[in-house]
């Protein structure tokens, strides 16, 4: 399977778990991969860096609520702020649970917006 479709499967998969998302599926794996790549380089930041804590708790809040009105509703996102791995993710439990399919870390969180350049 090539980038293209890995990323169209990837968004099939993302709007049967948040079908009222705002994005049509084209641009839907874009818009979140441009959020994770702006959330992960913000964790960087602040394990790099002493950033005030009004300002991580503004940022946080911002891109959590960003990726959900991309999403629309469906399943809670969540923001990690670990730097070592993808910031925009779901609940592992929930994922296991559904039978949803979805790109996943090693712990099994479900990543909204892989990262195909590698692949």
């Amino acid at each position: 399977m090539n980038r293209t479709q890995r990323i169209r499967q990837h968004g099939e998969r993302l709007l049967k778990i948040f079908p009222d998302a705002i994005e049509p599926l084209d641009n839907l794996y874009n818009r979140l991969r441009w959020l994770e790549e702006r959330a992960h380089a913000f964790a960087e930041r602040m394990c790099n860096e002493e950033v005030p804590a009004c300002e991580q708790d503004a940022q946080v809040e911002t891109i959590t609520a960003l990726a959900r009105s991309i999403l629309g509703a469906g399943k809670e996102v969540f923001y990690n702020t670990d730097p070592r791995g993808y910031a925009l993710k779901i609940d592992d439990g929930w994922l296991r649970a559904s039978g949803h399919m979805l790109y996943t870390d090693w712990g099994g969180y479900g990543i909204l917006a892989p990262d195909f350049e590698d692949d």
